[in-house]
């Protein structure tokens, strides 16, 4: 039987952990001050992920909900009752996860169920950009992953309502109550959005990128 306490890696922390493994030694610096301009990209030391422990279970209290097919860390602190689910970690295991956030304790922020996806499902999944440009264009996330360069960078994502408790016992708000942990930081890979808006062809009166998905709540 497998000890709960092992610490299991994704394949995408795999990959990093592996690439970081084969890294030549860094060069030792020039000592050439002919010119002040670097021509060569700087490289960013990144942490590893932390180790990944993928919850396995549905917890008794998502039990009779929507969310009835999703297993959750049971150490998220429920925000606005039993669904939907909103959650943040408790701060202490947030901080000792160091620079980097488990998936298990990334903060949610959700309006109503989480939808039920096959992986099979996903590469011909499409998405538009359209609107305010020259050339309106549609494409699969198989053609995404296929035809455009993709980038890893370190991402932080932060609640706006984080601490809103502290600003709720001041004055109410709207808004629930948000502790200090509505944050949570990871390695995205994906494509630069530029690089499709870029395609795209905005025209000059374009001022901004408005999102839509797919959601029915």
């Amino acid at each position: 039987m497998e000890d709960p306490n092992t610490f299991h890696y994704d394949k995408h922390s795999q990959h990093i952990v592996e690439k970081h493994q084969q890294l030549p030694p860094t060069p030792p610096s020039s000592e050439d001050n002919a010119s002040t301009t670097s021509t060569q990209s700087e490289e960013v030391d990144i942490p590893l992920p932390p180790p990944i422990r993928i919850p396995v279970q549905v917890l008794d209290q998502d039990k009779k909900t929507p969310d009835a097919h999703v297993p959750r860390d049971p150490r998220l602190i429920r925000l606005t009752g039993v669904h939907p689910f909103n959650v943040e970690a408790p701060l202490s295991a947030l901080f000792n996860e160091g620079f980097l956030t488990s998936p298990e304790l990334f903060y949610v922020r959700n309006h109503g169920a989480v939808p039920k996806v096959k992986d099979d499902d996903i590469p011909d999944w499409e998405f538009s950009v359209e609107g305010l440009v020259d050339r309106p264009m549609n494409l699969t996330l198989r053609q995404l992953v296929a035809e455009y360069e993709q980038i890893t960078c370190p991402v932080t994502l932060v609640c706006a309502g984080n601490r809103r408790k502290e600003q709720n016992q001041v004055r109410k708000s709207k808004g629930f109550s948000w502790g200090a942990a509505g944050v949570s930081t990871a390695l995205f890979t994906g494509v630069a959005m530029a690089n499709l808006i870029r395609k795209a062809r905005p025209k000059k009166k374009a001022r901004y990128v408005c999102m839509e998905g797919a959601d029915r709540l």
